[in-house]
């Protein structure tokens, strides 16, 4: 298959280099990443400044811009073969529950989907400089395999999956998970510059999460890698439906 591959901790982060390594010993690869980290920008892209490309090599490629950014350029004409599938990651760091919806790893799989090729993000649960990258990249032919079957199901979209490996091997095996329920613990930390003005961090602790069957969270905590398929549209069906028997729709005539 024809891959392309980015991720939002840039181009010379552990995780994209050992990716890259892996997944070319299978397939062809293609990069285009952000030439610094871009954490957390979940789904930006940049339509008032122009996006700076620069070729490392060969169907290698960094920009200044977001992750989504770097997908949608790259179907846009940067990339001149047509792509099977869009890879990101190994992220530095879980992206489990809430986290998909501010996550730029996701974000990238995302893209992907919405240009017509299935997306597969890829997590590890680590945030320490020690996090075995190598050992996660091992299983990502092997998850492409897997789930490869799926990539043709009939739907309106093609598939996107989350997978997070857990810190450390070995693992498990693999479950198929739901999203579970991050818990934030964030605090407004408030400082004043030289002139006496206030600025602001977003601090606090490190996030957790409560227990849920069957979720990302749980199986990742267990051993387990987990693989959660995402959908594209978050339209509340079930919403739908209720809001008809507590809303009086005569009033929505204007």
């Amino acid at each position: 298959m024809n891959i392309l591959i980015s991720n939002d901790d840039g181009f010379n982060s552990k995780g994209i280099e050992v990716l890259i390594k892996n997944v070319s010993k299978k397939h062809n690869v293609f990069v285009v990443a952000p030439d610094r980290e871009r954490s957390a920008v979940s789904h930006k892209i940049t339509l008032t400044n122009p996006i700076r490309v620069n070729r490392i090599a060969d169907n290698f490629y960094t920009t200044d811009a977001s992750p989504a950014d770097c997908i949608k350029i790259s179907f846009l004409g940067i990339i001149k073969e047509s792509i099977d599938l869009v890879i990101s990651g190994i992220n530095h760091g879980p992206n489990m529950g809430l986290d998909v919806f501010y996550s730029g790893t996701v974000a990238v799989a995302r893209e992907g989907v919405m240009k017509g090729v299935p997306g597969i993000a890829f997590s590890l649960d680590s945030y320490d400089q020690d996090g075995d990258f190598e050992y996660a990249a091992g299983f990502i032919n092997q998850i492409i395999d897997l789930l490869s079957p799926a990539f043709n199901i009939n739907s309106r979209f093609k598939p996107l999956f989350n997978v997070n490996f857990p810190k450390y091997g070995p693992y498990k095996g693999f479950k198929f998970t739901r999203l579970g329920f991050r818990v934030y613990r964030e605090m407004l930390i408030e400082h004043k510059d030289p002139m006496g003005n206030p600025y602001y961090w977003i601090g606090g602790e490190l996030p957790t999460h409560n227990p849920r069957e069957n979720s990302d969270f749980d199986a990742v905590k267990n051993g387990f890698v987990s693989i959660t398929p995402l959908a594209i549209d978050i339209s509340d069906y079930r919403m739908l439906e209720k809001i008809k028997s507590v809303i009086d729709t005569s009033k929505l005539a204007i």
